[in-house]
C-alpha cells in the first residue's frame, strides 16, 4: 500500500512532465474550437462549389443552345433567300442580329460563371490545407488530453494516502460513471428490442403472406389441398420462428410494467393460437375455416406487437433524455476530480516546477452521451421452394378417376382424401 511519502515523491517526479503537458494544453486551447468553425466554413464552401458547378453545366447547355440557333440563322442560305425574296430582308437582319445578342449575352453570363467558379475552387483548395493544419493542431490538443488523464490515473488511481479529498472526488466520478454506463445498457437494451421485435414483425407478415395463399389455393381448389397445405405449413414455420425471437428478446425487455406485461403474454398466446395443426383438418370448409381463423389472431397479434414496438421507442427516447444529465454530471465530477489532482501536484511541487492551476478547456459532456451502436438481428431467409402443381386428371373426384392418388406428403391433402374415400 502506497504511503504519503511515496504519493508526494511520485508527484514530484511527475511535475516537470504535468507542467510541459498543461503548457501544450494551454498553447492549443482554440484548436477545437477553430477547427469546428473551420469545418463549418469548408462545407459551406463545397456546397456552394457544388452548386456553382451545377449552374455553369446549366448555362453551358443553354449557351451551346443559343450558339447553335444563331449559326443556323446566320448560315442558312435558303433562309436568307426566303427572306430577300419576299422583300423582308431587314426583318432577317433584326433577327439574326438579335440572335447573335442572345447568344454573346449567354457566353457573358457562362464567363462570369466559369470565373465565379475558379475562385471557389481556389477557395475550396486553400480551406482545405487550413483544414488540415488545424486537424493537425487539434490533434496534438486530443492527444495530450489523453496524456494528462493516463498521468493522472497512474499516480492517483485508488486509494491516495495523504490526500483525502482526491479520493472522495475519486468515488464521487466512479459513482457518476456507473449511473451513465447503467442508462447507456438501458437505452441499448431498448434499441435490442426494438430490433429485435423488428424481427418478429418480419416473420409475422410472412406468415401473413403465406396464409393469404394458402387461402387462395384452398378456395381454387375443391379435392387437391397440396398448395394450400405448402403455404400452411411455411405461415406455420414462420410463426414458430416469431416465437423463438420474442422470447429471445425477454432479456432486453423485461423487467416490464404490468400493462406491457399483458400485452406481451397476449402477443405470446396469439403467436401459438395462430398454429394451424393440419392433421386435425378433414374438409375443404375447415382448411378455409383454420387460415380465416389464423388471419383474424395474426392481426389481433400484429397490433399487440405494435404496442410492444412502441414501447421501446418510448423506453429509448427516455433513456436518451436521461443520459443528458447523467452525462453532465459525469463531466462535472470529471472536472472536479482534474482540478483537485492539479492542486495536489501544485502543493507538492509549487508553482516553480508545476504548472498554474487546472482549467479545463474542452467540455466532454457529449462524449460521454455517445451510445454503441446496436448489431441488427439476423432474419432467417425464408427457404425457397416452388409449391406443388396440380395435375389436370387429378381436380376430378376420385370416383371419376383411378380412385385415390398414392399418399401425399401432405398431411391435411392424405386426410382430405381418405374422407372422399369414405363417403
Amino acid at each position: 500500500m502506497a504511503t504519503p511519502e511515496a504519493v508526494r515523491d511520485a508527484v514530484f517526479n511527475a511535475a516537470s512532465q504535468n507542467s510541459e503537458l498543461l503548457n501544450i494544453l494551454s498553447k492549443t486551447s482554440e484548436a477545437p474550437s477553430l477547427y469546428a468553425a473551420h469545418l463549418i466554413h469548408f462545407n459551406r464552401l463545397e456546397t456552394s462549389l457544388t452548386e456553382q458547378t451545377t449552374l455553369l453545366d446549366s448555362l453551358k447547355t443553354q449557351t451551346e443552345m443559343k450558339f447553335k440557333s444563331h449559326r443556323g440563322l446566320r448560315d442558312s442560305i435558303t433562309r436568307k433567300w426566303f427572306y430577300k425574296a419576299t422583300k423582308s430582308l431587314a426583318k432577317f437582319e433584326a433577327k439574326a442580329m438579335s440572335e447573335e445578342r442572345a447568344y454573346f449575352a449567354a457566353l457573358g453570363t457562362q464567363s462570369k460563371a466559369e470565373e465565379r467558379c475558379k475562385i471557389l475552387e481556389n477557395e475550396v483548395e486553400r480551406a482545405k490545407v487550413e483544414k488540415e493544419e488545424l486537424f493537425n493542431v487539434r490533434r496534438v490538443h486530443d492527444d495530450t488530453h489523453k496524456k494528462i488523464d493516463e498521468l493522472y490515473e497512474r499516480l492517483f488511481k485508488g486509494p491516495t494516502p495523504g490526500f483525502g479529498g482526491e479520493d472522495k472526488r475519486e468515488i464521487a466520478f466512479y459513482k457518476a460513471e456507473e449511473g451513465n454506463e447503467k442508462v447507456k445498457e438501458e437505452i441499448k437494451g431498448a434499441r435490442k428490442a426494438k430490433i429485435g421485435l423488428g424481427a418478429v414483425k418480419t416473420y409475422l407478415g410472412r406468415a401473413k403472406g403465406n396464409l393469404d395463399g394458402a387461402l387462395t389455393a384452398a378456395e381454387e381448389s375443391f379435392w387437391i389441398f397440396d398448395q394450400a397445405t405448402y403455404y400452411i405449413e411455411r405461415g406455420y414455420t414462420a410463426i414458430g420462428l416469431a416465437i423463438d425471437s420474442l422470447k429471445n428478446k425477454e432479456e432486453h425487455l423485461f423487467p416490464l410494467p404490468q400493462d406491457i406485461l399483458v400485452i406481451y403474454q397476449e402477443l405470446g398466446a396469439y403467436l401459438q393460437a395462430a398454429k394451424i395443426t393440419i392433421g386435425k383438418l378433414s374438409s375443404r370448409d375447415g382448411v378455409i375455416g383454420a387460415i380465416k381463423s389464423s388471419q383474424e389472431i395474426l392481426s389481433k397479434a400484429g397490433a399487440k406487437l405494435e404496442q410492444l414496438i412502441e414501447y421501446t421507442k418510448e423506453v429509448e427516447k427516455a433513456g436518451l433524455t436521461k443520459i443528458k444529465e447523467t452525462a453532465r454530471r459525469v463531466e462535472d465530477s470529471r472536472q472536479e476530480l482534474q482540478q483537485i489532482r492539479q492542486g495536489i501536484f501544485e502543493k507538492v511541487a509549487g508553482f516553480g516546477q508545476a504548472a498554474p492551476s487546472y482549467m479545463e478547456c474542452c467540455d466532454r459532456a457529449d462524449t460521454f452521451c455517445n451510445v454503441p451502436e446496436v448489431a441488427q438481428e439476423h432474419v432467417q431467409p425464408e427457404a425457397e421452394a416452388a409449391p406443388p402443381t396440380v395435375e389436370a386428371s387429378e381436380v376430378a373426384p376420385p370416383e371419376y378417376g383411378q380412385g385415390a392418388s398414392a399418399s401425399s406428403r401432405f398431411e391435411v391433402a392424405d386426410v382430405l382424401r381418405d374422407h372422399k374415400e369414405i363417403q
